[in-house]
């Protein structure tokens, strides 16, 4: 109760104990409280000090993994690398030993075709040796023949020959004048031979005369350096049969070669060339090549036309039935005395 407004002494008393009470219970509460916390907050920190290490673990066993498994790579990786560079070095030593092998096939090749060569070109020497060996066969079988064909003509002539011969005896034989004029040269074959002193007297001793089988040649050089060596002023060449034996085309080349060689070293001489007379149908029957003398005489003529050379004839008084010698190819003594004034008064000498 209340009395005059103020409290009890009991209410007093009742209201501090209570607080005191109050006060007592909350600072115990307060007191428990913090270390509460402290334990949770201990073992919270423990707890994530515990993860922490466990990531920490965690993360250094995955580097440590991590750094194994890179580390196992790269042993993996060099033992592929030397893997590898063994399949190369072996794949080098194997092609190595194919370019050698290739080599030396390529060798061999070269050494058996260069033995084939040898043996084909062995073979055709032999081919050849005997293809001459045939032709000179072949020669020698026409030669025996075309001589005992003229020997049968000529037993057979025989009787028109001593008619010719003594036909002849009764014709003029034609005299050689002497003479000393200037200096002239001849270079001619086995038909102008009769011109000389030891057969048929034609040739003035004091003149310089050659012959030779045919116009080219070692002989034919050496016997026109000797003409050359004369300084001539007049030069009469007279080669025919023993030329177009080697063909028209190779004996007009020749020829002219020849001359304008002889010219060339003596360039004030002047140059004649000699119709080259036919021979007979029996002698052409037993030398084909000597048909060919028609045609020769006509190169013969352009060739002096080309080269400002005088072609002589020389041909007067000829006549088949007293000029041929047997042969039907070389003169009789008569003719080839006749034939050489005739050349004297055309060339001048």
């Amino acid at each position: 109760m209340k009395k005059n407004g103020k409290k009890s002494i009991w209410e007093i008393i009742t209201a501090s104990g209570l607080g005191v009470l109050f006060v007592f219970v909350l600072t115990a509460c307060f007191l428990r409280v913090p270390a509460s916390a402290r334990i949770s907050v201990n073992e919270s920190l423990l707890s994530l000090i515990q993860e922490q290490a466990k990531d920490e673990n965690g993360a250094e066993a995955s580097l440590v993994q991590a750094a194994e498994s890179s580390r196992k790579k790269r042993i993996q990786d060099s033992i592929a690398y030397s893997r590898s560079v063994e399949e190369s070095v072996a794949a080098s030593v194997s092609e190595s030993a194919s370019i050698e092998e290739s080599i030396q096939e390529s060798q061999w090749q070269a050494k058996m075709k260069s033995i084939a060569d040898s043996l084909i070109a062995k073979a055709e020497e032999m081919q050849s040796l005997e293809e001459n060996s045939r032709e000179e066969e072949a020669y020698k079988e026409w030669l025996l023949a075309s001589l005992e064909a003229s020997r049968e003509a000529y037993l057979e002539s025989s009787k028109e020959e001593s008619r010719k011969a003594a036909e002849a005896a009764t014709r003029p034989n034609p005299v050689v004048t002497p003479w000393t004029g200037e200096n002239v040269v001849l270079f001619g074959d086995s038909r102008t031979s009769g011109f000389y002193p030891k057969i048929y007297n034609c040739w003035p001793a004091h003149l310089i005369g050659h012959t030779v089988s045919r116009s080219w040649g070692e002989v034919a050089k050496q016997e026109l350096q000797a003409l050359i060596a004369q300084n001539p002023v007049k030069a009469i060449f007279m080669n025919a049969g023993d030329d177009v034996s080697a063909g028209l085309e190779v004996a007009i080349k020749n020829y002219e070669a020849v001359i304008r060689n002889f010219s060339a070293q003596v360039p004030s001489c002047k140059i004649y060339v000699v119709y080259a007379i036919p021979a007979t149908a029996a002698a052409v029957e037993a030398r084909p090549f000597l048909g060919s003398l028609p045609a020769y005489n006509e190169l013969l003529k352009d060739m002096c036309a080309r080269n400002g050379w005088q072609f002589v004839y020389a041909t007067d008084g000829f006549s088949p039935d007293w000029c041929y010698a047997s042969d039907g190819v070389h003169f009789s003594a008569a003719w080839t005395r006749q034939w050489f004034n005739n050349i004297r008064k055309e060339v001048g000498f």
